[in-house]
């Protein structure tokens, strides 16, 4: 099975086709700023997203530099007249259809109300799986299960505890209840699937900042892979902890982060709002995430398997270009997992 790895296609969606047909793909990996717009979508956006989404665009130059001085009628006006937002709109129609079944989280750059309608089936797109905290599919007909969370994630603010993804205008922030969620999800998958592999999808990249949160997580759980999106890196980045720190440095990376959200938990647990099961699902993953420094291994000597030694060795992550100056191919064998990357990596002008 070859599982095409991508992201940020940002409403350029044809090409998931086109390389599911040129690669010889069965199935798609998506780690969000999908393109997730209806024909409304333009009247919901905020003025600095349609700024944005002019900026960053293939329209002529001159316009994308101005784009930050035009006001919200002209910045929709340049949208609209290019049909920049309607690349899912044959997609929702029916017009257009995945040839591959595609697993996606949504990005940061998504309009929250199409994902709210996707998820409770008032829109169906036939072929397309969104991962989120009660979705946690496998691959197809293998044994490897998918795992994924989309959206910004960040500590400051006053939903980091909500009830779910919060959004407005066009951007997208993930709460920390969705994460507490999918580990409950995980726990779940190891008692009563027994999954040979587990992918975990995300638009953020777990290696930056407060995102290392995720990146503990990965390593708390035992995922085998997990892949991200966001930064646009120039080629696809492959790495384990084990490459690119020390043992005692490993918790250290977020801990930080973990100690600020400890601690606004205890300030807001009180005022959350969150129902009883809701509150146990974040106090279990606080104290799941609660790990002490990692010892110097003793030369020679192999990490217990399973154990959180064991994973800051196995665990690998990758950091996706966006598409179209990169994406990656998985190809799921009967005994391994085998990992082909495409970059364009750009020279120097002379």
């Amino acid at each position: 099975m070859r599982v095409l790895l991508l992201t940020d296609t940002h409403n350029e969606l044809a090409i998931i086709n086109e390389l599911a047909f040129s690669e010889r793909i069965d199935a798609c990996i998506h780690c969000g700023d999908f393109g997730f717009y209806d024909g409304e979508s333009p009247d919901r956006l905020t003025q600095r997203e349609l700024q944005l989404r002019i900026r960053h665009s293939d329209l002529p130059r001159d316009l994308r530099k101005r784009s930050y001085e035009m006001g919200r009628e002209q910045a929709l006006e340049v949208i609209r007249t290019h049909k920049m937002l309607e690349g899912f709109v044959p997609y929702l129609s029916g017009q257009s259809r995945f040839s591959v079944p595609v697993y996606a989280v949504w990005g940061n750059h998504d309009d929250h109300q199409v994902i709210r309608k996707l998820i409770n089936g008032t829109y169906q797109v036939p072929n397309l799986h969104l991962l989120h905290e009660n979705n946690a599919p496998f691959l197809g007909n293998t044994r490897i299960a998918l795992l994924g969370v989309g959206g910004n994630f960040y500590l400051e603010g006053d939903k980091l505890f909500a009830s779910e993804y919060t959004g407005h205008g066009g951007t997208i922030r993930a709460s920390w209840l969705q994460y507490a969620r999918l580990i409950e999800q995980f726990k779940h998958l190891q008692q009563t699937q027994s999954p040979r592999a587990t992918i975990f999808v995300s638009h953020v990249s777990p290696a930056k900042s407060e995102a290392r949160l995720i990146e503990r997580i990965c390593l708390v759980l035992g995922i085998d892979l997990s892949v991200s999106g966001h930064m646009d890196p120039p080629i696809c980045h492959a790495y384990s902890l084990f490459a690119i720190c020390e043992p005692q440095e490993v918790v250290g990376r977020s801990q930080a982060a973990f100690e600020t959200l400890c601690r606004r938990w205890e300030q807001e647990r009180e005022t959350s709002g969150l129902s009883a099961k809701e509150q146990a699902w974040i106090e279990d993953s606080l104290r799941a995430l609660d790990i002490p420094d990692m010892a110097e291994p003793e030369r020679g000597k192999r990490a217990p398997v399973g154990s959180f030694e064991d994973h800051y060795y196995k665990t690998q992550f990758i950091n996706l270009a966006d598409t179209p100056e990169g994406w990656a191919i998985l190809e799921v064998e009967a005994e391994a997992l085998t990992l082909h990357t495409r970059s364009r990596f750009p020279l120097r002008s002379v």
